[in-house]
């Protein structure tokens, strides 16, 4: 069967093939020549270009947060989540390893981005457990969100339904993550041979959001319409 467009976290992008060497592990980085660093600048614009999500700068200046703290949660957290969006993903969880392995330093937030990491990475178990223990930390529609993502990858659709239908019972005003929902209950659904359920799903989504989320949404409502 074909599948829909999973809108969450597992849209693939390009990734540079240059693999940077500068990501500790939490640890304090190394002063890196001023032409290594003008390498990275122009890494991290060439992958800010192919990504229309990610503001002008804001990889670099998320970089250069982390590496004056690298210690510092709120800065590896928000490194490693445009890490991830521009598909560098070893580096992204190296970055945020320490921070999801550690009881003391660890979060709701943290939990739930390495859990995306892990999905991406294709480890869907790894990453139902790290959502369970987020959803443990605070039961929000995100980790119920990205729960129901990681057991549909793994072929428990109905479990997946099930999360992705309290998330929208829980979601409140927040459309982006309510379109992630229904879009993904949709792929759990249209996995169930629930054609028509799947086709209500889609057509519940406000299309208010990103570029990339009407794009990926028209896609899963015409192969649904041609099945």
């Amino acid at each position: 069967m074909k599948h829909l467009t999973i809108l969450m976290a597992v849209i693939v992008l390009s990734a540079c093939s240059t693999t940077p060497h500068e990501f500790g592990h939490g640890d304090p980085v190394k002063a890196m020549s001023q032409t290594e660093l003008a390498m990275i600048s122009a890494r991290n614009a060439a992958l800010e270009n192919r990504h229309a999500d990610i503001r002008r700068g804001e990889l670099s200046s998320a970089e250069k947060a982390y590496r004056t703290a690298p210690k510092n949660k709120e800065a590896a957290l928000r490194y490693s989540k445009l890490l991830r969006k521009v598909n560098m993903l070893e580096e992204a969880d190296l970055i945020l390893n320490p921070f999801a392995s550690s009881p003391k330093k660890s979060s709701h937030d943290i939990m739930l981005e390495y859990a995306k990491i892990q999905i991406e990475k294709g480890n869907f178990l790894t990453g139902q457990n790290l959502a369970e223990q987020a959803m443990l930390m605070s039961d929000t529609a995100l980790s119920r969100l990205v729960l129901g993502v990681s057991l549909d990858a793994q072929g428990h659709h109905k479990a997946a339904e099930n999360h992705f239908n309290i998330g929208l019972d829980n979601v409140g005003s927040n459309i982006d993550i309510k379109n992630n929902l229904l879009n993904n209950l949709a792929l759990s659904l249209l996995s169930q041979n629930k054609k028509n359920d799947a086709r209500k799903a889609l057509e519940s989504i406000e299309l208010t959001s990103s570029y990339s989320q009407r794009d990926i949404v028209r896609q899963n409502r015409n192969l649904v319409d041609s099945l």
